[in-house]
């Protein structure tokens, strides 16, 4: 875990009502909005809840100690969404992440960078396909562009290394 997420956790362990219970409305000041669902002995929330930023977007599923953990979904205010796994606030496990320029990451993830077998597409329907590496492609995987055409390429560390039709 970041130094920066073991910070925002002990500040929401600091300013979270002790006297809280399930279904509760609290305000988590330093995340910047407010928590609805479950919690925790703590006052923390834990299991199945819904967090809304102040500033628009928000995350509903599973936490675990005041973190996003588990199966959920975040809305950012920009109209991107990520649907998927998550471990210690960060997405981990499988996933799908969508940015709203309509482009799309369905895959792995590996402490919040694309890593494992995944697929992204692109806005103008081109797609790259095989393994991710800390958010690059990296080893054997295939270009496919909108109209079909498959080619096969090798990636190291987001750099193509070898390229076949």
């Amino acid at each position: 875990m970041s130094l920066t997420r073991v910070i925002i956790v002990i500040l929401v362990l600091i300013s979270v009502n002790l006297s809280a219970t399930p279904g509760d409305t609290i305000r988590l000041s330093e995340m910047g909005g407010k928590y609805v669902g479950d919690v925790n002995a703590e006052g923390l929330p834990e299991g199945y809840g819904k967090f809304f930023w102040d500033y628009g977007g928000n995350y509903i599923g599973n936490w675990k100690n005041g973190v996003f953990h588990g199966s959920g979904r975040r809305e950012w205010h920009t109209g991107d969404f990520y649907d998927g796994e998550w471990k210690y606030g960060m997405r981990h496990g499988s996933g799908t992440m969508h940015w709203s320029v309509n482009m799309s990451y369905v895959g792995k993830w590996k402490f919040d960078q694309e890593h494992g077998s995944g697929e992204i597409t692109y806005p103008g329907g081109d797609k790259r396909t095989g393994k991710w590496k800390h958010g690059q492609m990296h080893g054997n995987g295939y270009l496919i562009s909108a109209d079909g055409t498959k080619t096969k390429r090798k990636w190291n560390h987001g750099r193509i290394v070898k390229q076949k039709p």
